[in-house]
């Protein structure tokens, strides 16, 4: 990745006689001149502060981005009704979009929307695969009945951000957000926690008639969904694995069990 970026950089300030290159070591190893003038002439040291910077990259991801009406500001997650809440909020009753690291923490109230973290992660999967086979459900489960395949999918922890543990996409914020666990709640008693939570700052939402959060999966995209979580409750988790997972199951825990007290 580093070196992606890294090249990429040298490339466009490159003369042409200098020589190609393909990681940072090889810059390295290139003569003084040509590093100093990278450094001293085309700011190299700010590109690679960037690209060396964790709170750079989370600034410029997907989950930096928020809904916010007064001092409330919704937080999206991806597979989690996402594009329902925010075509809701954004679209329909016009909250602002903005980016969660240049907002006052101390100012606003942050919440958000999340489901068991393991259900998540095998959605993330079934969609990373139908976008790999454009959206042909069909294909995918096809794949997914192949025991060579079968295996291969049973080792994989993440494969995008539709996968990524809470934890790690939103770091130090996620203790600062008020999760709702929506898969432990019916669709018309998940809008009245929404609304219990706003209206606690004084926002109020106009939601529709009928309430439709979740975008209907077809008979294929559901079997994909049902043959991989079949594939994975039949494989033990390595340690790697629970790892990883481990503080968005201890969140997960924390809530239902709020729930149920």
């Amino acid at each position: 990745m580093s070196d992606y970026f890294f090249t990429s950089f040298y490339n466009q300030v490159k003369d042409d006689s200098w020589p190609q290159i393909t990681t940072y070591n090889d810059f390295l190893k290139l003569p003084e001149a040509i590093q100093e003038e990278c450094f001293r002439t085309h700011d190299l040291r700010v590109r690679l502060n960037e690209i060396e910077d964790e709170q750079y990259w989370m600034s410029n991801t997907w989950h930096n981005i928020g809904y916010q009406c007064r001092d409330v500001v919704y937080v999206p997650v991806m597979k989690c009704a996402n594009s329902y809440y925010v075509d809701l909020l954004h679209v329909q009753n016009g909250w602002k979009q903005v980016k969660l690291s240049e907002l006052d923490l101390d100012k606003v109230h942050l919440f958000g929307l999340l489901m068991h973290p393991l259900t998540r992660r095998i959605k993330g999967v079934t969609e990373v695969l139908a976008i790999s086979h454009q959206n042909d459900y069909k294909k995918v489960l096809l794949l997914l009945k192949q025991p060579e395949f079968a295996v291969f999918v049973s080792h994989i922890s993440t494969l995008d951000a539709h996968t990524m543990p809470y934890s790690f996409l939103f770091g130090s914020l996620l203790e600062k957000i008020t999760w709702i666990p929506m898969d432990a709640y019916t669709d018309v008693e998940l809008q009245q926690q929404i609304k219990k939570v706003v209206e606690a700052h004084r926002v109020s939402i106009r939601f529709p008639d009928e309430v439709n959060r979740i975008n209907q999966s077809d008979t294929y995209k559901t079997q994909c969904f049902d043959e991989l979580q079949k594939i994975y409750m039949q494989t033990e988790p390595s340690p790697d694995f629970c790892h990883m997972f481990s503080k968005d199951i201890a969140l997960y825990h924390r809530l239902i069990e709020s729930v149920q007290s």
